[in-house]
């Protein structure tokens, strides 16, 4: 599982470790809509310490074990010269508001519908565009429609499932049945009667 977060950016600070400079990678990151007012930065490394021998109920582990899980693949991404990937649906290609006003509502930290319909009031009555709110109601109703389609898919997926069950049920019933019905079938008892011998001609015999 995956905690919903806004990665800002990632760098490498050297740190002086007795006679020699480490690179040490760091992250900041948010909360959607916080981009402008509250951001953490931690260290690579100490995100990527996950102790596994804790209670996995833990909420402390929990915690620290979805953050990474967020933070990973941007971070992987980030390492090999690639695009920081977007967790959600991008904006610009949403319909929601057009590609410039998409730039514009970046600059506050919200690069996704997501992020743009979770965004706090504090953040959303800044961003200067017109109708902003109308575009936030938007965004909330593009979401609550990407969660019916996706629960429609589960409740058709599982129907197929219990279909298929059904299927393969009836089937098992059917050849229980005719097992049952060969089961008894009276036998014969005895042997077959022995047909009788022909009793050769006395003309032909030699």
């Amino acid at each position: 599982m995956s905690l919903n977060l806004r990665i800002i950016r990632f760098w490498t600070d050297y740190v002086k470790r007795g006679a020699d400079l480490v690179p040490v990678d760091k992250v900041e990151y948010c909360q959607p809509g916080m981009a402008s007012r509250s951001t953490t930065v931690a260290e690579i490394a100490r995100l990527q310490k996950i102790r596994e021998d804790v209670d996995p109920d833990n909420p402390a582990f929990m915690i620290a074990r979805d953050r990474w899980a967020t933070i990973q693949p941007a971070y992987e991404a980030w390492k090999s010269g690639q695009e920081i990937p977007v967790n959600g649906t991008p904006l610009a290609i949403a319909g929601i508001v057009t590609p410039q006003e998409a730039e514009i509502i970046k600059t506050y930290g919200l690069r996704t519908v997501e992020e743009f319909a979770e965004a706090p009031d504090s953040v959303v009555t800044r961003i200067q565009l017109p109708a902003i709110r109308d575009k936030q109601a938007l965004a909330k109703r593009f979401m609550e429609t990407a969660g019916n389609r996706a629960i429609t898919a589960d409740l058709e997926a599982k129907n197929e499932q219990i279909k298929s069950l059904s299927d393969e049920l009836r089937e098992m019933r059917e050849l229980l049945e005719m097992a049952m019905a060969e089961k008894d079938e009276p036998k014969r008892r005895g042997r077959p009667p022995k047909v009788a011998e022909q009793p050769e001609d006395e003309g032909m015999a030699a």
